[in-house]
C-alpha cells in the first residue's frame, strides 16, 4: 500500500502529513525504535526478543520430536506463537498474583522441589544432577531461566492448593454419569412423507431464480501472471571464491573442531562442612565415592562433557580449571556443595583450513544463496515500483513467469478442467485488485511467488433458459421441505392441543410405533441428529429430522425413561470421580486465570509482533 501511495500524487500530502507531524513531536532517535513491550502483564513486560526467545525455544522441541520438518510460518499458524505468548502471560500472572497475597519461595524451597522430583533422580531414587544439566540443555535454558521456571512452578502450586485443585469430582455427579449409560428410552417414531405436490408453474419457477439469483451466477474467473522465485532459479547465480571461504576460516577457527572434554565423578553436599570431611577421607586414602556417600553426599557421574554442557559455572570452572587429573573442590555450586574427581582429560581438537573447506564452501554458499534470493526479489518489486509488468520483470532477469487462468477461486477453468495452484497464490490471487501492481507472497519451499492480475470476469446471474432445469428441481425440492416442515408444525400444534402424538400423526396421514431406544446401542436406522435429541431433548418435545433428498421427514415423541443395572457402576463412579475431577480442576484453573487477567490487564502490542514474525494471523 505504501509503494502504491509513493507512485501516485498522494505521495506529497503523505510527505506533508510527516513533515508536520515531525514538527510538533520531534523527530524520534532511531534508538528509540524497538525498546517498546511487545506484550504487557500488569506491571510486568516482554519485549518482542524475548517473546522471540520463548518461541525458539518450544519452536526447538517442536523441530527435536517431529518425524516431518515444520517451517517457522507453519508453526506460528498451528499456534506455537499464541502458545509462547500464553505460556509468558499465564507465568506472569502467577508472579503477579504470588507478589499481591504475600507468597514467596526461597532458594532453598527450589533446591528441595528439584532433588525431589523423580526426573531429576537416578534408579536408586537418589538425586543426579547430570540430569538437570540434560533437561537444562535439551529444553534450551539458562540456569536462571530453569530457575524461574521452578520458582512460578511452586508458586502456582501454592495458588493451586488454595482453589483446592485435583480434588475429585462429587460422587452426586458421576452417579448421575453412570446412569446415564443404561438410559433406554421408549419413543413413538413416524415416518411422513408429503402428498402428491403440483409442479410449479413456469410463473412460480421464475420467481423462484429471480429470489434465489446466488443459487445461478457463473463464477468469478481470474486471469493472472505468477512468477515464483525458487532455489534452483538463484543457485545458478551464487559463486564462491577462496578468499571468502578463507575469511570465514579464520572467523570460525576457535568454534571449528570439538572442544576439550572432561569426565568425572561428582560428590554433592548439603554442607560445607559435610564436603570438607569427605575431602579430608579421601585425602586420607578413602576411595572417593566410598567417602561422598559415608558423609551423605550424592554422587553424579559424567562422561566426556564439555564446559558448556554443564548447567553449574562455578562447578564448570573449577573442573575445567584444574589443569591435570585429581580432585577439586570443594566448591560451593548452585543446588550444592561439590567436589569433583576428574578422572580423564580429552584435548579440544583444532581443524585445519583444508579440512574445514567443505563444510565451509557449503555454508557459504548458503550465505551467498540467501542474500542473492533478497537481492534478486528486491529488484523484482523495484520494477514494479517503476511500472513495469510482472512479464516483464521477469523476462529482464532470465526468470520464467506464467499465465495463470481464466480459473475459479477453486482452480476450475471454463472447461471444468482442475488446474493444481497452491492455496496460498489462489488466496492472494482472488484478494487482490487489476490496478497494475502485484504482490508477492512466501511460499512453504522458502521460495517466493510474485502475482500480477491480468483480467477479471465478474460472477453474474445466467440466464433463466440455461438454468431452467435446475431451476425446477430446486423448487421442488424447496416445495417439499416446505410441506413436510409444515407437517411437523401441524403435529406439534395437535400436541399442544392436548391430542396424543399417535393421534395427531394419525390425523395427518402417518401411523406412529413405538421403540425402545438405548444410548448405549443407537439404531443406525434413524438419523444420528434424531437419536441425539432424543437422549438430549426434554421428554414428551415433537422432534423431527429431515431424510435424506428432503423426501420424508422422521418424528419423535418420547414418552418414558428407564435405567437399567450395571454391575460395573462401583468402577465407573471411582474412574469418573478422578476424570471429571480433573476437567473440573482445568475449567477452575482456567477460570482463576482469565480473572487474573481481566484484573492485571493484558496488552499486546500486535505491530511489533508483526514486525518480529511477520502476520501472526
Amino acid at each position: 500500500m505504501f509503494r502504491k501511495l509513493m507512485n501516485g500524487p498522494g505521495k506529497y500530502v503523505f510527505m506533508a502529513l510527516i513533515i508536520a507531524a515531525f514538527g510538533v513531536v520531534g523527530v524520534p532517535a532511531l534508538s528509540n525504535f524497538g525498546r517498546g513491550k511487545a506484550v504487557e502483564v500488569g506491571n510486568q513486560g516482554f519485549t518482542a526478543q524475548q517473546v522471540e526467545q520463548e518461541f525458539a525455544r518450544r519452536y526447538q522441541l517442536l523441530q527435536d520430536q517431529s518425524d516431518v520438518g515444520v517451517t517457522r510460518e507453519e508453526a506460528i499458524e498451528q499456534g506455537l506463537l499464541s502458545e509462547s505468548i500464553g505460556s509468558l502471560v499465564r507465568n506472569a500472572l502467577v508472579r503477579e498474583e504470588a507478589d499481591r497475597l504475600g507468597m514467596a519461595v526461597t532458594t532453598s524451597m527450589i533446591q528441595d522441589y528439584i532433588r525431589n522430583d523423580e526426573i531429576f533422580q537416578n534408579e536408586d531414587g537418589e538425586f543426579d544432577s547430570s540430569r538437570v544439566n540434560r533437561f537444562i540443555a535439551i529444553n534450551g535454558l539458562s540456569v536462571e531461566e530453569f530457575r524461574d521456571i521452578v520458582r512460578v512452578d511452586l508458586l502456582r502450586d501454592q495458588l493451586n492448593d488454595g482453589l483446592l485443585l485435583g480434588q475429585p469430582a462429587p460422587e452426586t455427579l458421576t452417579s448421575k454419569l453412570v446412569l446415564r449409560q443404561t438410559e433406554e428410552r421408549d419413543t413413538a417414531i413416524a415416518v411422513l412423507t408429503a402428498a402428491n405436490l403440483p409442479e410449479p408453474d413456469e410463473a412460480a419457477l421464475r420467481a423462484y431464480y429471480e429470489a434465489n439469483p446466488t443459487k445461478y451466477q457463473s463464477p468469478e474467473y481470474r486471469t493472472y501472471t505468477l512468477l515464483r522465485l525458487n532455489e534452483d532459479d538463484v543457485r545458478a547465480r551464487v559463486t564462491v571464491d577462496e578468499e571468502q571461504v578463507r575469511q570465514l576460516y579464520d572467523a570460525r577457527a576457535t568454534q571449528l573442531g570439538s572442544p576439550e572434554t572432561r569426565s568425572f565423578t561428582q560428590g554433592q553436599f548439603g554442607t560445607i562442612d559435610a564436603a570438607h570431611e569427605a575431602l579430608s577421607a579421601i585425602e586420607a586414602g578413602t576411595p572417593f565415592r566410598e567417602a561422598v556417600t559415608a558423609n551423605g553426599g550424592t554422587l553424579a557421574s559424567f562422561t566426556d562433557e564439555p564446559q558448556r554442557a554443564l548447567a553449574d559455572d562455578t562447578v564448570a570452572e573449577a573442573v575445567f580449571g584444574s589443569e591435570e587429573a585429581g580432585v577439586v573442590g570443594p566448591v560451593d555450586g548452585v543446588f550444592g556443595v561439590v567436589i569433583a574427581d576428574i578422572t580423564s582429560i580429552t584435548p579440544e581438537v583444532v581443524v585445519t583450513f583444508e579440512e574445514a573447506r567443505p563444510g565451509l564452501e557449503t555454508e557459504l554458499a548458503e550465505e551467498v544463496f540467501n542474500s542473492e534470493i533478497d537481492a534478486v526479489y528486491d529488484e523484482i518489486q523495484e520494477a514494479g515500483d517503476t511500472g513495469a509488468s510482472l512479464a516483464a520483470a521477469a523476462l529482464d532477469l532470465d526468470l520464467n513467469a506464467e499465465t495463470i487462468g481464466p480459473i475459479t477461486s477453486n482452480g476450475m477453468t471454463p472447461s471444468g478442467q482442475t488446474v493444481e495452484i497452491e492455496s496460498a497464490v489462489q488466496r492472494t490471487a482472488f484478494s487482490m485488485q487489476q490496478d497494475g501492481f502485484f504482490e508477492d507472497i512466501q511460499l512453504g519451499d522458502g521460495g517466493y511467488a510474485f502475482i500480477q492480475i491480468d483480467d477479471i470476469t465478474e460472477a453474474k446471474l445466467k440466464p433463466y433458459e440455461e438454468v431452467a432445469a435446475q431451476v425446477a428441481l430446486d423448487a421442488a425440492d424447496a416445495n417439499r421441505t416446505k410441506a413436510l416442515n409444515e407437517l411437523v408444525d401441524d403435529v406439534r400444534q395437535a400436541v399442544a392441543g392436548g391430542k396424543s402424538f399417535e393421534e395427531a400423526v394419525t390425523e395427518v396421514g402417518g401411523v406412529a410405533a413405538t421403540r425402545t431406544i438405548s444410548i448405549a446401542a443407537p439404531p443406525p436406522d434413524l438419523p444420528s441428529a434424531l437419536v441425539e435429541d432424543i437422549f438430549f431433548r426434554a421428554s414428551g418435545d415433537v422432534l423431527s429430522s429431515l431424510g435424506g433428498g428432503n423426501s420424508s421427514v422422521t418424528i419423535a415423541q418420547v414418552q418414558a425413561v428407564r435405567y437399567g443395572p450395571n454391575v460395573q457402576a462401583a468402577n465407573m463412579i471411582a474412574r469418573y470421580e478422578v476424570q471429571f475431577g480433573q476437567e473440573l480442576s482445568r475449567d477452575l484453573y482456567d477460570a482463576y486465570m482469565r480473572t487474573l487477567e481481566a484484573d492485571a490487564g493484558v496488552k499486546t502490542n500486535q505491530a511489533l509482533l508483526d514486525q518480529r514474525f511477520g502476520a501472526t494471523q
